[in-house]
């Protein structure tokens, strides 16, 4: 298990390279889905505020139309 799924997923920061290590995090994707949507701040960035992920396939259609 991926110790980052004990954080608060709010917390999570899926742009940690670290996480990707050993291919997409899919454990913390499918805990991301539960949330609809997500937002991660930029910690190596301090100008940029952060990304919002839309994980649900619903939404990502929704977003493709938009």
């Amino acid at each position: 298990m991926n110790p980052n799924l004990t954080a608060d997923a709010a917390d999570l920061d899926i742009s940690d390279l670290s996480l990707w290590n050993d291919g997409p995090p899919h454990e913390i994707f499918r805990e991301l889905r539960a949330q609809d949507l997500h937002f991660s701040r930029l910690g190596d960035f301090p100008n940029e505020n952060g990304f919002w992920s839309v994980v649900t396939f619903d939404d990502i259609a929704a977003v493709g139309r938009d």
